[in-house]
């Protein structure tokens, strides 16, 4: 992504959403989640749950299996070694993280869904890998190589982040575990402001309602802040661009690319609200998390890989 402006694009809605959702997350929550019905009967919310990351990380399982041709064709054995590493890591993770979308209790809640979530998510982003290490055969570019790893480095830390620190820290209740008129419902569970942390309200239920209700159930239905889907499916705004470095017909094109992406992670930030699994401020916060994370790695392929790599290659 060259053109900076696009920045502000992607950024801003984000931005407002969180403003607007420290206000009204209730409210907005409420109003949708009273439209869309039950969050185990919104076909809209439970199929951008359960089938949407597959294309979330389409770009990612098709730079897996790139990368892993282009470590092939590399003479030096550390760069043969990271890019047949990173592209095996890019696609085993999209297989793990797919599969597990379907059968959690943020989609199906049916274990039994397993085994299928994992053969549909292999058999998807396996077509995706193979199609890219086709391309790498035809178009030998290390500047996409390149670029594109540094890109899954800087998704990989925001994912680290939001998973591991921010929604450990916080452990807000989602909406639908409020709502005691559903089997989501967890007792203890209340709506609290996204900056108010919850952690140590959240030990003391999960103490006493883990052998009742079971620890999966009561963990997931305390990560509401930030949304890991939405910030998944905002890998699609970068991810998608690159690809006219290797793919000769999308030149030119890169700005429909990027808005392309923009609109399909706003889509499933709407489907998370009307799930009652995100507040609006959930949403937003994990959209600016990655768009905050990947700007960055882009601007170090802007001022490093997209220049330096040819240069290198060239001599």
């Amino acid at each position: 992504m060259k053109n900076r402006w696009l920045y502000i694009v992607i950024t801003a809605p984000f931005i407002i959403g969180l403003v607007l959702g420290s206000f009204y997350d209730l409210q907005i929550s409420t109003s949708l989640v009273n439209a869309f019905g039950n969050p185990s009967t919104n076909v809209f919310g439970l199929i951008f749950s359960a089938f949407m990351p597959l294309f979330s990380y389409a770009a990612l399982s098709f730079y897996g299996g790139y990368a892993v041709k282009f470590g092939l064709d590399q003479e030096k054995w550390y760069e043969k070694l990271i890019f047949i590493v990173g592209g095996v890591g890019c696609f085993a993770f999209t297989i793990l993280y797919t599969g597990d979308k379907m059968a959690s209790p943020n989609a199906f809640n049916n274990p039994s869904l397993n085994v299928w979530g994992y053969l549909l998510g292999l058999i998807a982003e396996g077509g995706l890998a193979v199609w890219g290490f086709v391309v790498a055969k035809k178009h030998h570019n290390a500047t996409y190589a390149f670029a594109m790893l540094v890109i899954f480095v800087f998704m990989s830390l925001c994912f680290i982040t939001y998973t591991f620190i921010i929604k450990e820290a916080f452990r807000r209740p989602r909406y639908r575990c409020t709502w005691e008129s559903t089997e989501f419902y967890v007792p203890g569970a209340k709506f609290i402001n996204w900056w108010v942390p919850f952690r140590n309200q959240y030990l003391e239920i999960d103490k006493v309602y883990s052998p009742i209700i079971g620890h999966d159930i009561i963990s997931e239905g305390f990560k509401s802040f930030p949304s890991g889907h939405t910030s998944e499916a905002a890998v699609m705004i970068f991810g998608l661009p690159y690809l006219s470095l290797v793919m000769p017909k999308l030149k030119g094109k890169e700005n429909w690319l990027t808005l392309g992406g923009f609109v399909f992670t706003i889509l499933m930030a709407f489907s998370r609200i009307t799930m009652g699994a995100h507040y609006l401020s959930d949403v937003s916060m994990g959209g600016l998390l990655m768009v905050t994370f990947l700007i960055a790695g882009n601007e170090f392929n802007l001022w490093y890989t997209l220049k330096k790599v040819p240069e290198k290659r060239a001599k």
